[in-house]
């Protein structure tokens, strides 16, 4: 049982039937680094129905949270971030409809505390921690009257508690939700002993792999506009095979499932993937391909085409134009003799990575996305969200693997390592960290979130209750564990 106390702005009201729309539509001139960049507008239009597209971090915290500092600390926090204390607006210039960010520091950040009671029901998985904010995680967010975040405190107890911090992908991806939580900590830190502290300047790694700045890239040229076209049609009418289940096609729930490997686990699967030539994303990927194989094969279902969505941070790519939201998504398609050995799945992934960016084709895939929302800026914005959630998510895909890299990494020699670096602020320790993404865009039904954290790796297994039971999500997550670690001679 859970009691709330909202603090701040009252965010509990009901959103039944709430379909949001801007609050003004007029016409101006503005300075063009107030646009929205492309993916941002994209996931904004593609958020409908039952799409969410948040990111989610929640952090296992032992020791007294005091709230007359929490709250503050948020604050502070995120007049580092412009794009947090902002609501969107649409304005028309020449006719067509552009979105804009309007910084808005006016406006109060959602803080809400909750008291949990333990009434013996909870099973202690993720989705029970979360129980107490589910109905924030479902709710409309209109982001043109309200900022893009909220943020929760869960008493368990004196001494325990959980920080939940819920992102609209809109404004932040992965790396964004990282660099405010070290933020947060470090303003909180200040605030209870009247010094920043010393983890405050370790530099902050976004992935394991740096990404070189792109040279400059010219507008795509008509033929490269028609081989996209093509390209993304033939997505569109790809019919991957889909890991098997017995779902309710009616329920419009997530299962999250969360399994945290040992220390001598982790430091065995990062050795695995070296040993490979390749990178932990490459490997968390083929294995996923072949749990989907494993896992249909034991129910009967052939080995099919499958296809994969990996998300990978570019931040660094795009130099002085960077935005807050800078991940890149590449699209593996794989055939079963392309997965009949690990060691070269993982190779044969690693070299389409590489060339996702040595080609520029994260730069090209921008482009092609700024391409369909300009294609549609005559009209409204409720027209242009219900086309582009449309045809986002027709693409299916067999699983989506996204890596966080590490959380709060310690660099050694310049490079990030499993060891984090922030582990206590002022006199709270922090125990685990939950991260996860929710209800995102895309037809994915599976996605799996990985990352390190205390030199442990973490795997979150986010599965579309329409498709799997909730037993089903744990078995099938357990599966990829059982594959990663090294469970058969002929895949290692």
């Amino acid at each position: 049982m859970a009691v709330a106390s909202t603090v701040g702005k009252d965010s509990q009201a009901s959103d039944a039937g709430h379909v949001f729309e801007p609050i003004w539509c007029e016409v101006v001139v503005v300075d063009s680094n107030g646009w929205m960049d492309p993916r941002s507008e994209m996931l904004l239009l593609s958020t409908d129905g039952n799409t969410k597209n948040l990111l989610v971090t929640a952090i296992d915290i032992e020791g007294a949270v005091d709230e007359e500092a929490w709250v503050p600390a948020i604050r502070r926090a995120s007049t580092c971030f412009p794009h947090l204390l902002s609501t969107v607006r649409e304005i028309k210039v020449n006719g067509l409809r552009r979105l804009l960010w309007e910084h808005r520091p006016d406006l109060r950040i959602p803080t809400t505390v909750w008291e949990v009671r333990d009434d013996g029901t909870a099973n202690g998985s993720l989705n029970d921690l979360l129980t107490p904010v589910a109905f924030h995680l479902d709710k409309e967010r209109d982001l043109f009257q309200e900022v893009p975040v909220d943020f929760h405190l869960i008493r368990r107890g004196p001494h325990r508690s959980m920080l939940i911090g819920m992102f609209h992908h809109v404004t932040a991806d992965g790396a964004t939700v990282a660099e405010f939580g070290k933020e947060f900590f470090a303003q909180y830190h200040e605030i209870k002993t009247g010094k920043r502290p010393e983890w405050a300047q370790e530099t902050h790694a976004i992935s394991s792999s740096a990404k070189r700045q792109a040279r400059s890239v010219g507008a795509s040229s008509w033929r490269d506009a028609l081989m996209g076209v093509r390209q993304t049609m033939a997505n569109l009418f790809d019919k991957p095979t889909l890991p098997a289940g017995t779902g309710d096609p009616h329920d419009l729930g997530e299962h999250q499932i969360k399994r945290a490997l040992s220390e001598e686990e982790t430091s065995l699967v990062l050795k695995r993937a070296a040993s490979y030539g390749a990178s932990p994303i490459d490997l968390f990927t083929a294995c996923s391909k072949i749990a989907v194989d494993r896992w249909n094969e034991a129910r009967g279902i052939a080995p099919g085409l499958l296809t994969c969505s990996v998300t990978v941070n570019a931040r660094g790519r795009f130099g002085v134009s960077d935005q807050p939201n800078n991940s890149s998504v590449i699209f593996f398609r794989s055939e079963p003799e392309q997965r009949r050995e690990l060691k070269k799945l993982c190779r044969k992934l690693a070299v389409t990575r590489i060339n996702h960016f040595r080609n520029h084709q994260d730069i090209k895939y921008m482009q092609d996305i700024e391409r369909m929302i300009n294609s549609l800026r005559l009209l409204p914005f409720r027209m242009r969200r219900k086309i582009v959630h449309n045809v986002v998510n027709r693409h299916q895909f067999s699983i989506g693997v996204t890596l966080l890299g590490a959380v709060w990494p310690k660099m050694k020699n310049g490079k990030p390592s499993t060891e984090t670096a922030l582990t206590n602020a002022a006199d709270l320790s922090l125990r685990e960290v939950h991260a996860i993404g929710y209800k995102l865009l895309s037809g994915n039904h599976a996605m799996l979130v990985a990352y390190t954290f205390r030199n442990r790796l973490n795997l979150v297994l986010a599965g579309s209750a329409c498709r799997f039971t909730r037993k089903e999500t744990e078995d099938f997550l357990d599966l990829i564990v059982k594959i990663l670690v090294g469970d058969s001679p002929q895949l290692r």
